[in-house]
């Protein structure tokens, strides 16, 4: 039986082009405090490890951010989409890597930044620390960043929050919001480290087809090749309907959340 670790390696291959296009991005904020925040680091490198990278949403940010990145992605056609959305760069500034959380392939204490976007609730807790204290540059930072999309607060969340617990695949066991911040604490407490964190309100505003293709993007939900995705979609109709604005459109709502620490 597949752990939940080796399972994500490969469940979103069959969603790479939805993920490409429909994925929120993030606040260019973000990115500027992590920059700052190494640059406190006594001679940590620009370099970062971008774990769990996907198609390179979090890596254009870091690249943008001026660091030079090691993006580090299991999944093949993930690799595919990210070489072919950044690979212009060149190797001074991305390389690509076949690893994992749990083995990254980089050499010892070689980035001043660890960085898992929207990934770290697939890793293995005990094997993951391990990898970090041996890639990381002392004193760098380890920072995990999530779009933690809202579930209350208008019709359209709720009943889209209350579609997905009733239609999804695994949703309930996959969910990020299974890590809370003790969670999050107890990993990045590093030699008595404390962890802070930083929030930013983002959205997307969606018509009908990027709607379909935010849903299509989730590894929860049935994929489009799915005997179960035209009855999904014709409930997401109907919420849709009953929501939308008058040109259109419904609106995602989400905080944006990172989470760091400086291991010394």
């Amino acid at each position: 039986m597949k752990t939940k670790s080796q399972n994500a390696k490969d469940r979103f291959s069959t969603r790479v082009a939805d993920y490409v296009r429909y994925r929120p991005r993030y606040a260019p904020e973000i990115f500027e405090l992590l920059r700052q925040e190494v640059a406190a680091s006594a001679g940590a490198p620009r370099r970062a490890a971008d774990i769990g990278a996907g198609t390179g949403i979090s890596t254009e940010h870091l690249l943008q951010a001026g660091f030079a990145v090691d993006a580090i992605e299991p999944n093949a056609k993930m690799r595919e989409a990210l070489l072919q959305q950044l690979g212009a760069r060149g190797e001074s500034e991305l390389k690509i890597v076949a690893g994992s959380a749990e083995a990254t392939g980089l050499a010892d204490a070689s980035v001043g930044l660890i960085l898992a976007a929207q990934a770290f609730h697939w890793f293995e807790p005990q094997a993951t620390r391990k990898e970090f204290r041996r890639i990381l540059y002392r004193p760098g930072v380890v920072a995990m960043l999530w779009n933690d999309r809202r579930t209350q607060g208008t019709e359209f969340l709720e009943r889209y929050e209350d579609l997905l617990m009733r239609r999804g695949i695994d949703y309930a066991e996959v969910n990020h919001k299974q890590w809370d911040e003790q969670r999050l604490q107890d990993f990045l407490a590093e030699g008595g480290a404390p962890m802070r964190s930083r929030a930013w309100e983002n959205h997307q505003v969606l018509d009908w087809d990027s709607l379909v293709g935010r849903v299509a993007s989730s590894s929860y939900m049935p994929g489009r090749d799915d005997e179960r995705f035209a009855p999904l979609m014709q409930e997401l109709e109907e919420i849709f309907r009953a929501c939308a604005s008058s040109a259109g459109r419904v609106r995602m709502s989400y905080d944006t959340r990172v989470y760091w620490a400086r291991w010394e």
